[in-house]
């Protein structure tokens, strides 16, 4: 694994869930990185904390500059867990999945009895969900996953949560979201009560995405007047995309791919 990219795992680990960090001595050039990459997948203010967890350890080598500026950058405002991860702001690919998801939300306002610990863990799984499948691997939602249900688990009702996951066919997304947590960050399969199986590729597949965010967003050569000019990455970033999570989602990683390619089409210059 790539020694910048270790790092900033080994950061989040300690920053987010309190592990101990293996810390490696960085040139200036290779912090830039990490801290870029850290900005990439927000959670700045989680390295932050790790960092702050490594301080006095003579191995931490971070110019001044780049910790103020992690530290400014941490000290951001953020929206609460609840807002962010808010089901009315969640989308998946597929009109019945769309129906699904908008009847469950109706659901969640309509019955007393769903607790909101529930609604916010299907939110981030869903929300978590929508970003791979449209945009690339976020590390930040894992995390967020993960401190949740660390936080909040035990109120959670799994057999409603589970019933959601397979009414939006979005299982095996989770399931591959709580392997992540399993291989990097040392969750226990018992505190993913929503996972049937360990899989073996999960922490495998996030480190190969990790570093390949922006090469999988839908970024294209705008011009001024708001046409593309050339869509060629569009529609390679979606078959790649495509191509990663096609094995947890089939039709809707191949409407997603479709989605972004009409929509690239749709802004070519004539």
């Amino acid at each position: 694994m790539d020694i910048v990219l270790y790092s900033l795992i080994q950061y989040l680990r300690s920053g987010a869930f309190g592990l101990s960090a293996r810390v490696h001595p960085l040139s200036p050039f290779k912090w830039e990185r990490l801290i870029r990459l850290a900005t990439t997948h927000d959670v700045t203010d989680i390295l932050y904390q790790g960092l702050h967890k490594q301080q006095g350890n003579p191995l931490l080598n971070i110019q001044l500059e780049q910790l103020a500026d992690v530290a400014e950058e941490a000290s951001r405002q953020r929206d609460t867990l609840f807002d962010q991860y808010s089901l009315e702001n969640a989308s998946l690919p597929g009109k019945k999945t769309t129906e699904k998801l908008d009847q469950i939300c109706k659901t969640c306002h309509s019955e007393s009895d769903i607790t909101k610990e529930t609604a916010l863990i299907f939110g981030i799984l869903t929300h978590n969900t929508e970003k791979m499948l449209n945009q690339g691997f976020g590390l930040r939602g894992i995390v967020d996953l993960g401190l949740s249900l660390r936080s909040i688990g035990d109120k959670v009702d799994y057999v409603l949560l589970e019933r959601w996951l397979e009414q939006t066919g979005t299982r095996k997304m989770a399931q591959l979201q709580a392997n992540i947590l399993i291989d990097l960050f040392d969750f226990e399969s018992e505190e993913l009560p929503f996972m049937e199986k360990k899989g073996n590729k999960g922490g495998e597949l996030a480190i190969k995405c990790i570093t390949q965010i922006e090469d999988l967003r839908n970024t294209g050569d705008i011009k001024s007047d708001g046409y593309v000019k050339n869509n060629k990455n569009r529609f390679s970033t979606g078959f790649r995309r495509m191509c990663i999570y096609f094995p947890y989602a089939p039709s809707k990683s191949l409407r997603s791919m479709t989605n972004s390619m009409k929509d690239g089409l749709s802004q070519i210059e004539e």
